[in-house]
């Protein structure tokens, strides 16, 4: 009657250990895929920053290497000038490209419908006025 009550006990008790066991599997294996989750997204995460970060680095450094100076910038246009030419665009098409050697001092004015760009002469002391548009630059001397 003992060995009965005992082999019932044991095989209760393993019972209760088998269950346990399979519920403390069930929770480790959910608690590693919300962690690999959790990476996941985290790893991402720093994915993106990273290419954020390297984009940045890679306009600065093209940005310096080849002596760019951005003159203007809007939402409308831009003006660039380098050792050799000075561009100007509006809506991201550029509309005319001047030699920069000719030109000392830049100076812009924009609205919403044209960027008036006023160019000081280094021979005299003239002065050249483009007013740019999507259809291109219409100059004026003074």
């Amino acid at each position: 009657m003992i060995s009965i009550g005992l082999l019932f006990f044991l095989f209760g008790l393993n019972k209760l250990l088998f269950n346990a066991k399979n519920t403390i599997y069930k929770l480790l294996s959910y608690i590693k895929i919300h962690a690999i989750f959790i990476n996941l997204r985290t790893l991402l995460f720093l994915i993106l920053v990273f290419n954020s970060v390297m984009l940045l680095v890679f306009i600065i450094f093209f940005t310096f290497q080849n002596e760019i100076n951005i003159k203007f910038f809007s939402d409308q246009g831009l003006v660039i000038e380098d050792d050799k030419k000075i561009s100007i665009y509006f809506k991201s098409k550029e509309v005319k490209t001047l030699d920069s050697s000719k030109y000392e001092d830049i100076s812009t004015m924009y609205s919403d419908d044209y960027v008036n760009v006023i160019f000081k002469n280094k021979d005299d002391n003239s002065s050249l006025i483009l007013r740019c548009d999507e259809s291109g630059c219409k100059e004026e001397k003074k």
